[in-house]
């Protein structure tokens, strides 16, 4: 098997809740609130082969590949793995790419769980845990989506064809897009911007291309398309690309509090359960919160459940736009339609560490 760190991460956040059990719940901070409300029971990875289920049985773990019960394996030997693809995962060096651990992989297949470990698509729930609620006292199984600190900065809303956003210009005319479409310097997004306006072009929102993608956004709020339009224009203008700042200076959202509001449900839609190019219900499939890797070796839990809030504002302040590749989405190649002229932007979201 070869893996990015991120996927590797999963792998180990497996085998991390399998031998400590208790749920460490941390606040939007980072720091502790709880391990006395959460002890798994089973750890469920759904992936595109079938699940592969471990299920925790005294001090012995019983995995089940695809159905299949496997021999079982003690606490204390699962413990040790998971400390061995730790430090496969960080003595792996720099970079985003693929690369193998041997010793891991064999322990897998010395014990007949090897399988494959990547995950289905469209899918924000990266693992699912039967818990044992202690406050409730009953089992529940939630849905929990990996996030990894032990790579480079996750995205949680990919860059795609998905993700554009269409601006009109007005006042130009198409000799002077030809004027606009030859800067080609290191900051030439900012640059095209500010010749648009030198030339005395006039900017509008026009759409998000992809109807799938509107759609979902309007799920969360109707008005959420154009103030993310406003919002993605705003961060080239400025070059700020602090997502509370920008939905603060929203002209969408006029009342301050219903700008973060808004954030809030669109930052939790795209953690926890919506795709761009696939219709969204509005459910979140990682129905538990988050699952974060820490570089101290810890797995914490960002809780749904109990404290969305914290949820919430880890999201809003651990997030920001990113600037995908211009030429591969051809951002600012103004081009003519119908005799008008206008241009595209992609949005992308990622975690800032």
């Amino acid at each position: 098997m070869a893996f990015n760190r991120g996927e590797w991460s999963e792998l180990y956040a497996i085998f991390y809740l399998l031998s400590n059990k208790k749920l460490k719940i941390v606040d939007s901070n980072m720091k502790m609130i709880t391990d006395d409300l959460f002890i798994v029971e089973s750890v469920i990875a759904e992936k595109k082969k079938g699940n592969i289920e471990f299920k925790i049985d005294g001090d012995y773990i019983i995995p089940i590949v695809l159905g299949n019960e496997m021999q079982p394996i003690s606490i204390q030997e699962v413990n040790n793995f998971r400390l061995a693809i730790f430090k496969g995962i960080t003595n792996s060096g720099v970079g985003g790419g693929a690369f193998k651990l041997d010793d891991v992989d064999q322990w897998l297949r010395n014990r007949n769980i090897y399988s494959t470990y990547k995950g289905k698509s469209g899918n924000k729930q990266d693992l699912s845990l039967i818990n044992l609620d202690l406050r409730r006292e009953d089992s529940f199984k939630l849905g929990y989506s990996v996030k990894s600190q032990l790579g480079s900065p996750a995205t949680i809303l990919n860059a795609s064809s998905q993700t554009n956003f269409k601006y009109k210009i007005k006042g130009l005319n198409v000799h002077e897009l030809e004027q606009v479409n030859e800067i080609n310097t290191r900051t030439k997004l900012i640059d095209r911007l500010n010749k648009i306006y030198e030339l005395g072009g006039i900017i509008e929102f026009d759409s998000v291309t992809s109807e799938v993608f509107e759609k979902n956004l309007r799920m969360i709020d109707m008005s959420l398309p154009k103030a993310l339009g406003e919002i993605l224009l705003n961060s080239y203008k400025t070059s700020e690309k602090n997502l509370l700042n920008l939905f603060k200076a929203s002209t969408i959202y006029e009342d301050e509090m219903i700008a973060i509001k808004k954030m809030k449900d669109f930052l939790l839609a795209c953690s926890l359960g919506m795709f761009p190019g696939t219709i969204w219900n509005g459910e979140f499939s990682a129905d538990g919160g988050l699952v974060i890797i820490s570089l101290d070796s810890n797995v914490y839990i960002l809780d749904l459940v109990y404290y969305r809030k914290e949820v919430e504002n880890y999201l809003i302040y651990n997030t920001k736009l990113d600037s995908p590749s211009s030429k591969r989405y051809s951002m600012l190649e103004l081009y003519e339609e119908n005799n008008e002229i206008y241009f595209t932007l992609n949005l992308q979201v990622r975690y800032i560490k």
